[in-house]
């Protein structure tokens, strides 16, 4: 299975690709909406993990291109701002494409469920045509996961490293 993972915050994405590393699961990052979408043009992932919130390109922009040109993309949006809006930024990533959505901070264990969860609907969906990719033979999710503790992403994108506060720390 491949994760690409589209954010801005160099700390979290780093963060969030070690952990899904330590699960066995083939990750790589991209720094904003653009670079994802270059990266899934060159080499698509089976699910691809987004914020909303970015620079240049932000995330429902993404996810909407990557929906029209990968219509059968998995796609997960998350996002830890809290903006005042009046409306709701996680509905309208349903809305153009996300599969799922997490706010930050959210439990690790809950994404990389989702992780599976969406890369085992694509592969049963390959599956069932003639042109079937040995995706649905790759290994699934270990039982138990690395460490004994509960983790958590906290992250905060207007925080820098360092500072109080820090941008990506596990619980």
């Amino acid at each position: 299975m491949r994760v690409l993972v589209i954010e801005d915050n160099g700390a979290f994405r780093g963060l969030t690709l070690r952990w899904l590393h330590s699960y066995g699961i083939e990750a790589e990052g991209a720094t904003n909406g653009a670079e994802g979408l270059a990266m899934q043009r060159a080499r698509p992932a089976d699910v691809i993990v987004t914020d909303i919130f970015m620079p240049e390109m932000e995330g429902i922009e993404t996810i909407h291109d990557l929906r029209r040109e990968f219509p059968e993309a998995k796609i997960i949006a998350m996002s830890g701002r809290d903006p005042l809006m009046k409306f709701d930024v996680f509905e309208v990533a349903r809305e153009v494409g996300a599969a799922r959505t997490f706010k930050k901070p959210f439990r690790f264990e809950e994404l990389v469920a989702a992780v599976y969860s969406l890369a085992n609907q694509r592969n049963q969906a390959s599956a069932a045509t003639p042109e079937a990719s040995q995706a649905a033979s790759r290994p699934h999710a270990p039982n138990s996961s690395p460490g004994s503790s509960s983790r958590r992403f906290h992250a905060n994108s207007d925080v820098s490293l360092g500072a109080r506060g820090s941008s990506a720390t596990p619980e």
